[in-house]
Order: C-alpha cells, then sequence, then structure tokens
C-alpha cells in the first residue's frame, strides 16, 4: 500500500496517526494499550501499520500477517509473535514454559488450557520489553486470516497491557468470520479518505495529466478507497487519464482478476514455482527447493524471473500481498494444484511433520479415500492435544469430504462439531450436526449429537434445561457394564444439581434411580466418581439418612489426591455440593482450595471461574466478606467478564440492597433463559440473607418457603434454619415447628458441629423459656468448633435478643456487642445494624459502630499487597494470578500510595 506521508503524517489520515503515536508515547512511559483496525480491503490499514513502525525507531518490533493456508494450523500465528523470543521461555514459570513448549511441539505433555498459553505468552512479550527497555511494538496484519488459537491468545494479551510497555496493532477485514475473538478491544474504523483527501493522493502518485473530470469519477468510483484509487488509475492509459479518450465503463477494479493477469506474464517456471509456495502454508524455502527437482523449476528460487515481484525470500517466503497468494492458487487448474500437492506430500518428512503430509495428500486427492480420510482422523486427533482446536475442525472436515460411506461420514461431522464447540465456534458447529443428522444411523452417534446439540444452543442463548434428559439417553446407549455408561449418569447427575427444578424431558429422580440400577463396582473398582454417584443418587431417590453415610464414604475417597492427577475434575461442583448437604464446612472449604489451586496450576480458566464463583458462598458464610467479593478479579479477567456468575450472596451479606435485589432478579431471569435453576436458588438465598439481617421477616419468610418449594433434589435442610427463624419472627411459628421437624431428622443424621449448631439454634427460637437458653449455649458452642462464623454471629445474636426479651439487659448487651462486633469484621452491615438496634434497646447508648470499609485498595489491590506482604516477589506473585511481573509492580505502587507506605517492609505491619 503506498499512501503519501507529509510531516510524519498520512494523507487523509491525521486522527489516525495522532492516535498511534500517543499510543507509543504511553508505553514509553510504561502504560501500554492496543488498537484493532479495521476496515475494508485497501483502506489503508497496512499503511497506517507502516507508519506505526517509522514513528517508532526505538522500538524492538514483531510484526506478522496472517495467511490463508494457516488458518487451520493451530498456533501458527502466536509461533511467529513469539519466535524471536523463544530463546528467554527459561524465565516463565515452569507451567508457562510447558503449555508454550507443548502448543509449538518443543515438547511433549498434556494439552495446556488456552488461558494458560495466553498468560505465557503475554508474561514473554512483557519480558521482552521490560529487559529491552524500550518499547515493544507488536503488529498483526490480516488478522481475519490467523488461525483460531492464536487469535484467542493475542486477544487475552492485548487485554491486558495497561501496565505494559507493549503496544499490540491489529489489522483486519471488515465483518470478518472470527471477528468475534477480537470483540470488545478498542477499535478504530479505517473508512475511505475524504474527497480532498483522495483528490490529493491520486494527483500525487500519477506522473500523467489527469483531467478534473476523469479525478471526480475516480473518486467516486474509490469511494475513498486509497488502495482502489492507486489501481484504478494505474490501469488507465494517459489518454483516459487526460480526457482525451473515452473512460471505460465501468472504470476497472481491484480483485483478483488483475493479479492473474500479472502472474500470467511470468515464466512458466516461477509459475510453478509460486503455486508450489503458495500451496504451502509453512512457507519454508527448503521445502519449496527440495518439491523444484520434480516440479521442473529447480533448487534455486530466487533466480527466478520475476519472482521478487510478488514474494519476498528473507527466510521465509512470504507473499507481498494476500491477494496474490489467492491469485496464484486460485488461478492454477485443478489438475495443476493436485499436481503440486503430491510433490509436497513427497518431499515432506513422515517422521517430522506427518500432519502436513497428509493435508498435502488430501488435497491431491481426486476423489474419496477412507485410508486417507483415516490418516485425517488421526491427525486431527494429534491436533486436539497439541490444543489446536481450530486445526482440528478443518482436519476433520476434510476428512468428512473424502469419506465414502454417508453414515461413516455423518459420525466425522459429529466429531468436527464437537471440536468446533471446543474451539468456541458454535455457529459452525451447529451447521455441522444440521449436515450429519439425516444419516445418523446408530443410536450412539445420534445420542453425542442431540448431546452436542444443547450444548451448542446453550452457548447461543438456548437453555441447559435438556442437557441431564440428553445425557441420560447417552448414557442407555452403552451397556450396563460399560465404564461410559456410569461416566456418562455421573454427568448427567452434576448437570441435573445444575439445572434442578427446571429440567425438561426428565427429573433428577428418574436420573437418581437409572444410576442405582447399574451393578454397584466392587469396594476395590469404585472410584470416588463412582461413590458420589452412588451418595448422590441415593439423597435423591432414597432419601437423606440412608444418603449421608455413602456422601461421607464419598467424601473420603475424594480427599485422596489421585482424585486430581488429571486435573480437577469436570464433576467437582458434585462433590461440593455433597459436602454441604451433611454440613461438613472443613470438606466444603478445602475442596474448593484444592480446586482452585489446581485449576491455577493447570490454566483451567473456566473452571478456575465456576470454582470462584462457588467459593464466594464459603468464604461469605465463613466470615470472609471482602475476600469473596474480590475473588473472582483474583482469576485475572475484567468484572465484566464475571458479572453473570457473580453471586447476589455477597451484596446481601454487605447490605447492599439495590445491588443485592438486582443482581437476585438478574439470576432469576437467567435461570429462565438458561435452565439453570441453581441460578434462581442462589438468588433467593440472597434475598432471604438480606431480608433477615434487615429484620423484614415477612419477606425472608416467603423467599427461603419459595426455596424450599422448588426443592427437587433433597436439599431443603440448608435453607430450614433461615425458614425457622424468619417464621418464628413473622408470627407463622407453625409452619416453623413443622420445618423444625424436618430439620432435626437431618441433623441428627448429619451430627456435625455446623448441623448440631444450627439444630440447637433452631430449636432455641421455638423453645419454652426453661429450655431455650440451655439451646443458646448449645448453638455456640457447637458452631465455635466450625468455620461458620456467620451462623455463630446469628447464634450470639438471637441469644442476645432473646436475653433482651426476657428482661436481662446486661447480658443481652454482652451478647449482642460480641455479635455485633463480629458482624462489624466480616463486614455484614444489615446484620450489623439489627445488632446495634437491638444493642440501643437493650440501653446501650452508643449502639455501635458503623461498618469500617476495607480500605479504599481495590479487591485485586489487596490480594496483591497481602502477597507482597508475605514476601512473595512480583514473579511469584504474577505466575500465582495469572498477570504479568509489570502489571504486579504497576499495582503495588497504586497500593503504597493509597496506604502511604513506601516499602514491602511497612505493608507487613499493616492490616490488610
Amino acid at each position: 500500500m503506498r499512501h503519501l506521508i507529509e510531516a510524519d503524517m498520512l494523507l487523509g489520515r491525521e486522527q489516525e496517526s495522532a492516535r498511534l503515536k500517543g499510543m507509543l508515547d504511553a508505553a514509553r512511559r510504561g502504560f501500554g494499550g492496543c488498537l484493532l483496525l479495521r476496515g475494508r480491503e485497501g483502506a489503508g490499514k497496512t499503511a497506517l501499520l507502516d507508519h506505526a513502525v517509522q514513528a517508532a525507531p526505538d522500538a524492538i518490533v514483531v510484526r506478522i500477517s496472517g495467511v490463508e493456508s494457516e488458518t487451520g494450523i493451530g498456533h501458527a500465528a502466536l509461533h511467529q509473535v513469539l519466535l524471536p523470543f523463544l530463546d528467554r521461555l527459561m524465565v516463565l514459570p515452569d507451567p508457562q514454559r510447558s503449555a508454550l513448549e507443548t502448543v509449538f511441539g518443543l515438547s511433549g505433555g498434556m494439552t495446556p488450557e488456552p488461558f494458560l498459553v495466553g498468560v505465557a505468552a503475554l508474561t514473554l512479550l512483557a519480558d521482552a520489553a521490560a529487559s529491552s527497555g524500550g518499547v515493544l511494538l507488536c503488529i498483526v496484519d490480516d488478522a481475519h486470516l490467523v488461525d483460531q488459537e492464536s487469535a484467542q491468545v493475542l486477544a487475552f494479551a492485548a487485554r491486558r497491557l495497561r501496565a505494559e510497555r507493549i503496544v499490540l496493532l491489529i489489522a483486519m477485514e471488515e465483518s470478518p468470520s472470527g471477528a468475534a475473538t477480537w470483540a470488545g478491544l478498542p477499535v478504530h474504523e479505517v473508512g475511505g479518505l475524504d474527497p480532498a483527501a483522495a483528490r490529493e493522493l491520486l494527483l500525487s502518485t500519477s506522473s500523467d495529466c489527469v483531467a478534473d473530470h476523469v479525478v471526480e469519477r475516480i473518486v467516486a468510483e474509490a469511494d475513498g478507497n486509497p488502495l482502489a484509487l492507486l489501481e484504478i488509475g494505474s490501469t488507465l492509459t494517459p489518454d483516459q487519464l487526460a480526457g482525451v479518450a473515452r473512460l471505460p465503463e465501468p472504470l476497472p477494479a481491484s480483485d483478483d482478476a488483475r493479479f492473474t493477469r500479472e502472474l500470467g506474464r511470468l515464466p512458466a517456471a516461477a509459475r510453478v514455482m509460486l503455486l508450489t509456495a503458495a500451496a504451502e502454508p509453512s512457507g519454508d524455502p527448503e521445502v519449496v527447493r527440495r518439491a523444484g527437482a520434480e516440479l521442473g523449476f529447480g533448487d534455486d528460487v530466487a533466480t527466478l524471473a520475476g519472482v521478487r515481484d510478488v514474494v519476498e525470500l528473507d527466510g521465509r517466503i512470504r507473499f507481498r500481498h494476500p491477494l496474490l497468494r489467492s491469485a496464484v492458487y486460485h488461478g492454477a487448474s485443478t489438475d495443476e494444484r493436485r499436481r503440486v500437492h503430491r510433490v509436497l506430500a513427497a518431499v515432506t518428512s513422515v517422521e517430522r511433520d506427518p500432519d502436513r503430509r497428509t493435508l498435502h495428500l488430501a488435497e491431491a486427492a481426486p476423489g474419496p479415500d477412507e485410508a486417507l480420510a483415516a490418516e485425517l482422523e488421526a491427525a486431527a486427533g494429534r491436533a486436539r492435544a497439541r490444543s489446536g482446536h481450530g486445526a482440528e475442525v478443518a482436519i476433520r472436515l476434510r476428512a468428512a469430504d473424502l469419506t465414502p460411506d454417508v453414515s461413516r461420514r455423518a459420525r466425522r461431522l459429529v466429531a468436527a462439531a464437537r471440536a468446533a464447540v471446543s474451539a468456541g465456534a458454535f455457529t459452525q458447529a451447529r451447521a455441522l450436526l444440521v449436515a450429519a443428522a439425516p444419516h445418523l444411523s446408530d443410536p450412539l452417534t445420534r445420542a453425542l449429537a442431540d448431546e452436542i446439540q444443547a450444548k451448542v444452543e446453550l452457548r447461543l442463548g438456548g437453555s441447559a434445561a435438556r442437557q441431564p434428559a440428553l445425557l441420560l439417553a447417552t448414557a442407555r446407549t452403552y451397556e450396563d457394564g460399560d465404564r461410559r455408561r456410569r461416566d456418562k449418569l455421573l454427568e448427567a447427575m452434576s448437570k441435573a444439581f445444575v439445572v434442578r427444578h427446571a429440567v425438561e424431558r426428565t427429573t433428577p429422580l428418574e436420573v437418581a434411580e437409572e444410576a442405582l440400577a447399574l451393578p454397584r463396582p466392587t469396594v476395590s473398582d469404585a472410584t470416588a466418581g463412582d461413590l458420589l454417584l452412588h451418595g448422590c443418587a441415593t439423597l435423591v431417590a432414597v432419601g437423606y439418612t440412608k444418603a449421608v453415610p455413602l456422601l461421607r464414604a464419598a467424601l473420603g475417597a475424594l480427599a485422596d489426591p489421585e482424585v486430581f492427577a488429571a486435573g480437577a475434575p469436570e464433576w467437582f461442583m458434585l462433590g461440593a455440593t455433597a459436602a454441604q448437604a451433611v454440613w461438613d464446612d472443613g470438606f466444603r472449604a478445602g475442596w474448593f482450595r484444592r480446586v482452585e489451586e489446581q485449576a491455577r496450576a493447570d490454566g483451567a480458566h473456566e473452571r478456575l471461574r465456576w470454582a470462584l464463583m462457588a467459593a464466594q458462598l464459603e468464604r461469605a458464610s465463613s466470615g470472609r466478606i471482602a475476600d469473596a467479593g474480590g475473588s473472582l478479579e483474583s482469576a485475572g479477567a475484567g468484572p465484566e467478564t464475571w458479572e453473570i456468575i457473580t453471586t447476589p450472596e455477597v451484596p446481601a451479606w454487605q447490605g447492599r440492597d439495590e445491588e443485592t435485589l438486582s443482581a437476585a432478579a438478574r439470576f432469576e431471569r437467567m435461570a429462565g433463559d438458561f435452565g439453570m435453576g441453581v441460578l434462581a436458588n442462589l438468588g433467593q438465598v440472597a434475598l432471604g440473607v438480606l431480608a433477615l439481617g434487615r429484620g423484614r421477616y415477612r419477606d425472608a419468610f416467603e423467599a427461603t418457603r419459595r426455596l424450599c418449594e422448588q426443592d427437587v433434589l433433597n436439599l431443603e435442610h440448608l435453607a430450614l434454619p433461615d425458614l425457622i427463624e424468619a417464621g418464628v419472627r413473622c408470627g407463622e411459628r407453625d409452619h416453623a415447628a413443622e420445618a423444625l421437624g424436618r430439620l432435626r431428622v437431618k441433623a441428627v443424621a448429619a451430627a456435625t458441629p455446623w448441623a448440631l449448631g444450627l439444630l440447637a439454634r433452631s430449636e432455641a427460637l421455638l423453645a419454652e423459656p426453661a429450655r431455650a437458653e440451655d439451646l443458646y449455649v448449645q448453638a455456640v458452642e457447637h458452631l465455635e468448633r466450625t468455620r461458620m462464623a456467620t451462623d455463630l454471629a446469628r447464634a450470639h445474636l438471637v441469644y442476645g435478643e432473646w436475653l433482651r426479651r426476657n428482661k436481662r439487659k446486661n447480658d443481652a448487651r454482652l451478647r449482642l456487642r460480641l455479635a455485633h462486633d463480629m458482624f462489624i469484621e466480616m463486614g455484614a452491615a444489615a446484620f450489623a445494624e439489627r445488632c446495634r438496634m437491638e444493642l440501643v434497646a437493650a440501653g446501650d447508648r452508643e449502639g455501635g459502630t458503623a461498618v469500617r470499609e476495607p480500605g479504599d485498595l481495590t479487591p485485586q489491590e489487596r490480594r496483591i499487597a497481602r502477597l507482597a506482604a508475605g514476601r512473595a516477589t512480583n514473579q511469584e506473585i504474577a505466575a500465582q494470578l495469572f498477570i504479568s511481573p509489570s502489571t504486579v509492580d504497576y499495582h503495588l505502587k497504586k497500593v503504597f500510595r493509597k496506604l502511604g507506605v513506601r516499602s514491602r517492609r511497612q505493608l507487613v505491619l499493616r492490616e490488610l
């Protein structure tokens, strides 16, 4: 792209030039950023990138361009970006280094999570920038042609540059199919030049006299597109430009045809060489040279006439314009392309690059070929193992194309759809399932297709309500003794505990009964998952008392470190639910901690998100309310990423009425929209907590009663203590007494300090005065042996309220003051206010103090400050929080400023 540059500005692009300069200046001060340049082909995006390079002579520049033939090769573009820095891999934490080495084929190992690859790439780039002492300018041109895996990693890094000396510039065409990957990045639409700038550009690049009416005609036809302006002008004769000869109608446009005409004038050997380069996505000149002997253009490609006008030869063969590669490849005949691919397959090493060889053979195939399709399936499996899901989809599609049997072809399309789901291409997955549907002949593949369809519809705004039924149907396609049947039923049970009362086409009871009908594995053969499935199925289908010992056995098995040998299990939330079902607060806290640590170590971002969401409930109920509110941010994602899974119970404990009501309403809507009944339950729990704290007992009673009525999993006992307290306070003593009976049966069966403490507290609320005090004391004693600080504080509160009502104001003030101070320490504002009002009624003139704010540190800043105070280095903090060391330093500077300290040593002395 040729653009006129005057006074360090691109003609007609003054605003864009100034913005790029500002970004580079900010990066020199340590504040990096990203900009996505989007526009039509020929709008001048590449010229803006060229200008950015010229404006940064002091920068390290890494520049790549997306190539259409490499869109199916996972992490190909990322490899180009990081190639200059791979000798610095040793600076990365072990999990990050291993992730990059695995996806680049430098070592073997388990498939790394995309999130961990993203963190590793960001850390490596940040280290390169920091070690240079200057700015790193990273440019990705034609980003719409970048492979999906690389695009995801680069987009991840682009969102996290604010504390790095990095500028990332991305250029892409308008509305490409992969645009969703780059969503959320700052975008500048590169539109057409205004008429004045268009005229000036046209005239400045023409050596001939151009008549005014011709200028206006070209400007109008080009619609401000700089490439069209220059190319139209270059195709007209001097007489046409001068207005002497008639202009053609329409004016010649910019397309592959012009490139094809130019290529047609090259010698035959050069054309074959260029076709070979176009067909070989690696750009490896050695591969092209080896093919040259067979194809007749020799091994000295650089000396072929006209080649250097089309490609650059600087270590890799790169076409000077993406349209040139397209014109070369599609301008050749089918037979010519097949011949070139056959030769490339022959010169590609079977040992070093078997997948590329197979792909060349596939492109050379004249028709269906089952043996070759099977080879492609094996290649697809290897692509998946490297976390190249986009590459896997492309390979599986080619395998399906080459499959002669329609039934087998349908199975391969379903496999491609499953890979597309893994790649995040849900619309593509849906289209593949539609194509496969007419030829799905075996029950297992049909069930698998239905299961994938449900996942696709959920991600495209559909409902999870049918997932348990679909998983149940898949399970039924396996024999009773088949391990896969049990695994699918465990997955169905796990989904049923999420979908709950919103389930469609089955019930949790049906899933449970199906699981209980399976032959029981022997004690030696039973896995932790088997025990968990049996315990949860018994809970749903048989009853709580029978389920308790089974769930305890499952929790014992889940404590084995081997459960996490292959990473945190997909059904980990079921383990947490089992612990909560038997009121085992110690296991629940330890389980969440293990899942979180494992997910961080694996870089399993999605699993980490859900683990942290669930951990909010444990942290809030154990009194660490501020930590609960900040737990999601510790995953390294922005708040907008987490909005839909942030539980409303945290603001409920904090007494933030409007936020709680809004979040609960949002969860209720989402429960209906997405078929996740657990979200509605979480909303009702939050409303109950808030109402109890505010003393709105009728509201609390209705919220908790609704929660119990929705229960389809035999988990209502978790809401019964709140229902009993609210019922007693709002005059629904009969309902409270009936609920107490149900609670007593389950609490006695569980017999943990948490269960017995809640039972004693609830019994005291309904007891005669002669028994009440002993029960309150028992409740406190039991709950003091748990982690459940909120339940303990509430026991002190209701005990103090009882003492005040029985005219024992001095004793009441002691209990109420203790409860008040505990709630203040937790940040539980609503309950603290309830204590304060009771203190005033008990004759305490001060009535307590307001909840202390935890400083003006953000949750992320507070977490970093605590780690720094614990002697962790910036590198160690970065590895734990999935951010770069530069970002840690950025946050620590803000912490020091806010807290008025100058060193980490002073942080140790602060209460954080």
